[in-house]
């Protein structure tokens, strides 16, 4: 089955920097303001831990770490619903694929949590 997303699974991913995150642990939910264009966007629980693991990280290792998360915590996870949360946060804007200086190095640029 061949990926529509916006990136490759070897692509790193990080959230964007502008974005200010509100859980509302009490209702399993999250609120992320984006600024630009200005949106306020409710995230699940799923969708929740994708968008904290997206730290400059493979796709593929994003997938990985959100799978073994879930499992462990007594949850089913599989990677094709990994793969469709990141298309989604991809489309909200909440993420995007940043560039390396090479093999070794973390991916360019900040991060605020």
């Amino acid at each position: 089955m061949a990926s529509t997303s916006q990136f490759c699974r070897d692509d790193h991913l990080r959230r964007r920097d502008d974005l200010v995150i509100r859980p509302i642990t009490e209702l399993g939910l999250c609120m992320v303001y984006r600024p630009r264009p200005a949106r306020i966007i409710s995230l699940n629980t799923s969708s929740w831990l994708l968008l904290q693991l997206c730290d400059g990280a493979t796709a593929t290792e994003i997938e990985a770490s959100f799978v073994e998360l879930v499992l462990r915590s007594g949850g089913q996870a599989s990677s094709s619903e990994a793969q469709r949360g990141l298309v989604a946060l991809a489309e909200h804007q909440l993420i995007s694929v940043v560039a390396v200086t090479d093999e070794n190095a973390q991916p360019k640029g900040g991060r605020n949590d």
